[in-house]
């Protein structure tokens, strides 16, 4: 099985000898290790303790480089077996810097230990590309100009041992090293290293978490942060979320589970008699229900009373058609017959007679209110 170990970041602050041995701690069955590596760099004695840690893995490494690799996290990836680098990458070396202050002597000092971390990284970096026969003083040279470097030019250097495709394809991920073609166990090894870093994460396998052995050997685990807060806490099993049910443990409790949470943990009861907290569920199972009639008989209320609002919105509107008709019919009758009543041959069009002619229109539109809207 291969582990993975990730230095994606800083080192100092992304990136620690903490997070190393974490990532570490996650394949304690690992035959092989893969490095990832994309960083900037960063301190000094961060990156030399990462190193140290990948040379005493006593396990065959391979350091795989993404975008980046510079300044001391190049010591990181050259403390690997084996470098192998994207083709689109930067792998950068430069002298270390730092921030002096103090005496003269101080100054000396901070520039004698700058001095010694350019012979200590040019003494890690020489084994490498000495078979491509660069020497001492030639790696000195690119250290103190800043040389960054192409992959292919990391490559004829000797810095890295290989330029890994990008992957189009899951065949194509059978490249490593000089570009020689994975083992069948060598690619089963990968795909499993990947499937169990996904178990992990799905089944919550992190440091803020509780593993519970059930009765029946299953290993469950919870997001809690110890056993004693674990109500409440989602539960997963090794197929997934736990489903709803019971759950008695090797150490003699019950775990009541809904909806992936945990609802209850108590001891088994010895007594298998009578459940004391029976009366208290079923009252609480009487409550819900009452509670589920109420919601209903409110929800047939409010749909009748919407459908009584509804029903008087359109009679009021029925009879204010009506009586918009009946207002047309009067307005014709009133004022559109230019001829002369016969009951009132001594009609003149003075404002006396126009009142009297009103009149009736007007008791005729309050009889109209007072049927149709009862006012």
């Amino acid at each position: 099985m291969t582990g993975h170990i990730f230095l994606e970041g800083e080192i100092g602050s992304d990136v620690t000898a903490k997070t190393v041995r974490a990532d570490i701690a996650n394949y304690p069955q690992a035959n092989d290790w893969t490095i990832h590596i994309n960083s900037p760099g960063g301190d000094v004695y961060e990156g030399y303790q990462i190193g140290s840690i990948i040379k005493n893995l006593n396990k065959p490494t391979s350091a795989h480089i993404g975008a980046m690799c510079a300044s001391i996290a190049t010591y990181a990836a050259l403390s690997c077996d084996t470098v192998i680098m994207n083709p689109h990458g930067d792998f950068m070396i430069h002298l270390p810097t730092g921030t002096i202050n103090g005496t003269a002597e101080d100054l000396r000092r901070g520039a004698e230990q700058l001095d010694r971390i350019k012979s200590e990284l040019i003494d890690r970096y020489a084994p490498k590309v000495a078979r491509k026969g660069v020497t001492k003083e030639q790696l000195a040279s690119m250290i103190e100009k800043e040389t960054s470097m192409s992959p292919s030019e990391a490559l004829s250097m000797g810095f890295i041992d290989g330029v890994q495709e990008k992957m189009k394809a899951v065949a194509q991920l059978t490249q490593l090293y000089n570009m020689e073609q994975l083992s069948r166990e060598e690619a089963q090894g990968f795909f499993k290293a990947i499937g169990d870093k996904l178990d992990k994460f799905i089944n919550g396998k992190f440091k803020n978490s509780v593993e519970i052995a059930l009765a029946d050997g299953t290993m469950a685990m919870s997001d809690a942060e110890t056993v004693d807060t674990i109500i409440g806490s989602a539960m997963t099993l090794p197929t997934g979320p736990a489903p709803d049910g019971q759950y008695e443990t090797a150490d003699g409790y019950i775990i009541n589970v809904a909806g992936g949470k945990v609802l209850t943990y108590e001891p088994v009861m010895e007594d298998k008699g009578e459940d004391p907290t029976a009366a208290l569920k079923q009252q609480i199972a009487d409550l819900q229900a009452q509670l589920q009639a109420k919601t209903n008989e409110a929800a047939t209320v409010n749909a009748k009373a919407i459908e009584t609002q509804a029903r008087i919105e359109s009679n009021f509107k029925n009879q204010m058609k009506a009586i918009k008709d009946e207002l047309e019919i009067l307005k014709t009758k009133t004022f559109g017959d230019d001829s002369k009543p016969d009951a009132n041959p001594g009609f003149k069009a003075d404002k006396s007679n126009e009142t009297a002619m009103i009149s009736p229109f007007i008791n005729d539109v309050a009889g109209i209110f007072k049927t149709k809207l009862g006012i």
